[in-house]
């Protein structure tokens, strides 16, 4: 059986300097060290539960407040892992505001793909006044050294949602190929916004349909064709977590959500595979069990209406439908419970796609 684990991401700091209101990570001024990200790597590494060309992904916080520790782990793999036996990928998610010249020379040096946090418009009331003008040159300058290693996305709530098809259209005129955006489901949605919300829609497929026509590429992730079928979550199939501390989770979503509160029904220890120091991930048959039980989040197993009377699997959008269980579940009250405004927006997201694809050719 092949290895599963494409994506290892390393959380290498629970601190920020920004104060995003949607963010679901509770901000802690604590760091990983050098020891537990080599400890991290050698296990998964040396048990070949890790892809020969995985990627080593840099999440926090924000990461670049750890600069060091990301200098220290691409110097080990390099060292340690060399090519041709191992191949591994670098990549960051990231808010921007840490990158000077000398950080993104490296970035560029070792080939990052750059996760880049930018709410467009928006940028100043949901992320942190003051950053609009630093980001947008930014982007340019990253544009400018390594265009094709660049993704842009945006999060917009039920107060900015009126600036994403302007904000998408100035992101795109930037000349960023690679962007997309998210709604935020840790505040409910009112009729207002969704209004609101349908409204820019129209405009974005506009957009969308305009950039394919000059270029034949759809620049926006929301709007490529995936393949139909029932989804599910996959962390702990394809993607693992590690937190400073050495705790090895699924992905952070989960991880933040059982250390916040205690599920009625579900235990954290179904979902965490343990700590570096006790962990029996890596036996035979464990990483493979481990993947499975995140497998009871398919979107036909859940439920949503008042009540949760209404199951998902009866809905026809549901091969096109997936809403992570975890990010919605503080607001719905339980795993597998996906609130009516989240189905909503989830509707209108695929109507969306379906009248876009209608258009392009061979739709």
């Amino acid at each position: 059986m092949p290895p599963p684990i494409s994506d290892l991401t390393l959380m290498v700091t629970q601190d920020c300097n920004f104060d995003c209101r949607y963010c679901f990570v509770n901000k802690h001024p604590v760091n990983m060290d050098a020891e537990t990200a080599r400890r991290a790597l050698g296990y998964f590494i040396g048990s070949g539960i890790l892809t020969r060309d995985a990627l080593i992904y840099f999440n926090g916080g924000e990461p670049l407040l750890n600069l060091g520790l990301i200098e220290e782990v691409v110097d080990f793999i390099k060292r340690v892992y060399p090519p041709p036996v191992h191949r591994f990928r670098f990549g960051i998610s990231t808010n921007g505001s840490r990158v000077n010249p000398q950080t993104l020379d490296f970035l560029v040096r070792h080939r990052f793909l750059i996760g880049l946090s930018f709410d467009g418009l928006a940028q100043d009331q949901n992320r942190k006044e003051g950053s609009f003008g630093f980001t947008l040159g930014l982007i340019q300058e990253i544009i400018r050294r390594c265009p094709d290693r660049l993704m842009v996305n945006a999060v917009y709530t039920p107060d900015t949602v009126e600036c994403l098809a302007d904000s998408l259209a100035l992101i795109l005129d930037l000349g960023v190929t690679d962007a997309g955006f998210s709604l935020n489901h840790r505040e409910a949605w009112t009729d207002e916004p969704m209004e609101k919300m349908e409204s820019q829609y129209r405009r974005v497929e506009k957009l969308v349909k305009k950039q394919h026509a000059r270029t034949g590429r759809i620049p926006v992730h929301n709007y490529r064709r995936t393949p139909r079928g029932i989804k599910s979550c996959s962390a702990g199939r394809d993607q693992l977590t590690v937190l400073p501390g050495g705790e090895i989770w699924g992905c952070l979503v989960i991880a933040e959500y059982f250390n916040n509160r205690r599920d009625r029904f579900f235990r954290p220890r179904d979902f965490c595979g343990g700590t570096l120091d006790d962990t029996g991930l890596c036996r035979p048959g464990n990483i493979h069990r481990f993947g499975l039980r995140h497998r009871f989040f398919r979107m036909d197993e859940c439920r949503t209406g008042t009540g949760g009377k209404k199951w998902c699997f009866r809905c026809p959008q549901v091969e096109e439908c997936f809403i992570c269980p975890f990010s919605v579940a503080p607001l719905s009250g339980q795993l597998g419970l996906i609130p009516d405004f989240a189905c909503r927006l989830s509707r209108m997201s695929i109507e969306s796609r379906h009248r876009v694809w209608k258009e392009l050719p061979g739709g």
